[in-house]
């Protein structure tokens, strides 16, 4: 009969070594290998950036669709004007970052204990006995990350993606929340054109922009801590595990629409409130993740 006391310190590795590359080669940025390789059709990078293009191609259409939403009223010149809630000039910054973190620790201790004589205390033997604990540390981490963006024009969004069926399917699922659940692009975009046509718009707005940033984390940790209590030594480090290993993901989506504007070569680019408004976005996220990553 094979001994579950050995089995377990054995599973505990196994789990520990498999949710943390140790902290000393570049983390994957999926759990599933199959997903990890650059060439494959199943890469996990990909399959976000094609379910985010295609939900962001759903909401504009969407958005902007008269059998689903009521377009804008306006008076022109006594004559009854039509228009989309979401301006054919205007553009959307897509940003991805995806980050893979991966710790390890390993935390040796032992307390020597030296038996002393046994001395009397109010007629009875007392045992005695001298220890000293010895601890050491040692922690290795290391962090992957990579961030796209893209710059898409309303105009070129709208209509039907043929290509984005599969991307949409209640079937087509992955290794990350980005394409697992509904990102609610199109509830955020649906208010924020609320918010766009609410009180103030009979004034000449100058410059505008919206916003919209989810974030997804998620944390895998385990440890393993074997004890030997002998005569004359015992293992162990206080509270701190033998191994510890900590396997962290963070997948972000940043999207800002705003007017847009053409370079000295034609190109369009985002104006500067949408610029100005997607790096404010981008560095409130990289000091948040820089806060995180100090806490204790």
């Amino acid at each position: 009969m094979t001994n579950s006391k050995l089995i377990f310190p054995f599973c505990t590795i196994f789990v520990t070594s498999f949710v943390s590359g140790c902290g000393i080669t570049a983390p994957q940025m999926s759990d599933i290998s199959s997903e990890n390789r650059t060439d494959s059709p199943n890469n996990l990078e990909v399959k976000i950036k094609s379910k985010i293009f295609c939900e962001l191609q759903k909401a504009v259409s969407d958005i902007n669709n008269p059998s689903i939403r009521t377009p804008y009223e306006e008076y022109y010149n006594g004559t009854m004007k039509y228009i989309k809630p979401l301006p054919d000039k205007w553009g959307v910054q897509l940003t991805i970052q995806l980050a893979a973190e991966e710790n390890t620790s390993i935390n040796p201790g032992a307390t020597f204990i030296d038996p002393l004589s046994p001395a009397k205390s109010f007629g009875s033997a007392v045992s005695r006995s001298y220890s000293t604990a010895v601890g050491a540390s040692i922690s290795a981490d290391a962090t992957n990350t990579h961030k796209y963006t893209f710059y898409y024009l309303v105009s070129d969004l709208e209509g039907d993606q043929p290509e984005c069926k599969k991307y949409m399917a209640p079937d087509f699922t992955g290794g990350s929340l980005l394409i697992d659940g509904d990102l609610g692009i199109y509830g955020w975009l649906n208010n924020a054109m609320n918010v766009r046509s609410s009180i103030g718009t009979s004034r000449s707005v100058q410059q505008e922009a919206v916003s919209y940033d989810i974030k997804f984390d998620v944390v895998t940790s385990g440890g393993f801590t074997p004890t030997w209590k002998l005569l004359r030594v015992t293992t162990g480090n206080g509270s701190l595990n033998l191994i510890n290993a900590k396997r962290e993901r963070t997948h972000e989506l940043i999207l800002t629409f705003g007017p847009s504007q053409t370079d000295k070569n034609g190109k369009a680019q985002p104006s500067t409130i949408a610029s100005n408004e997607d790096l404010a976005q981008k560095i409130g996220a990289a000091v948040a993740n820089a806060l995180k990553s100090g806490s204790p």
